[in-house]
């Protein structure tokens, strides 16, 4: 699958929400999205079927090399990106009793 030359672009603008946001679902209508966010719109169903799914992959991946970005199961058990600030709230949840 080859790199769409216009996913440094997407990657910026993702990032820029992200560190905004604190988080954003991977895709889902419940809250703020990569998938929406790249595609400009909603995306209906699931986001590899839409046309732009090959820079939506590669937007994701960026996501997951990036060093301030942690992934993670959280909201509806959906694939969530959160920004590194946010970090040590996930964390104080996930080992308390």
């Amino acid at each position: 699958m080859a790199r769409p030359r216009e996913t440094s672009a997407a990657t910026k603008r993702v990032l820029a929400e992200l560190q905004r946001r604190e988080l954003l679902l991977q895709a889902g209508r419940e809250f703020a999205s990569v998938a929406n966010i790249v595609v400009g719109e909603e995306v209906r169903g699931s986001w590899w079927a839409h046309p732009q799914s090959n820079l939506i992959y590669w937007v994701c991946q960026d996501l997951e090399q990036h060093p301030r970005v942690a992934e993670a199961r959280l909201l509806g058990g959906k694939v969530t990106h959160l920004w590194d600030t946010l970090w040590p709230q996930v964390a104080a949840v996930a080992i308390a009793r």
